[in-house]
């Protein structure tokens, strides 16, 4: 069985997650590094196992990975297309379709925390 390490990193993406929280922030140097230590990352662990996952079935690995999966699809980070539609399978999991739904039926907009759009 493949061994997940990740060391002193967070989870949810490295350099991704202060610089695509706006879309004009994607072609960051940081970002195009996290993007390709998750594509070296994944693609090995999809290639050693036959299942639709990273371990095979669905795993802790998946969950981990599912703030960087959210990432990847929102902001169009270029991938090859197994890690993309790995990220298509992790949202499309029942846990995760709710909670996307749940957030685009969501109708709040305030302007001081989402600076960078003008309305909803």
């Amino acid at each position: 069985m493949p061994i997940l390490v990740i060391g002193k990193k967070n989870h949810s993406s490295w350099s991704m997650r202060p610089w695509v929280s706006m879309l004009s922030m994607r072609d960051q140097p940081g970002v195009h590094a996290d993007v390709e230590h998750h594509r070296v990352l994944r693609t090995g662990l999809l290639g050693r196992c036959a299942g639709p996952m990273l371990f095979g079935n669905f795993s802790a690995a998946d969950a981990f990975f599912a703030p960087v999966c959210m990432r990847l699809r929102t902001y169009a980070l270029p991938v090859p297309p197994a890690v993309a539609d790995h990220a298509k399978r992790v949202a499309a999991l029942p846990g995760m379709a709710a909670w996307i739904d749940g957030a685009l039926a969501e109708q709040d907009f305030r302007n001081f925390e989402e600076p960078c759009r003008l309305a909803r």
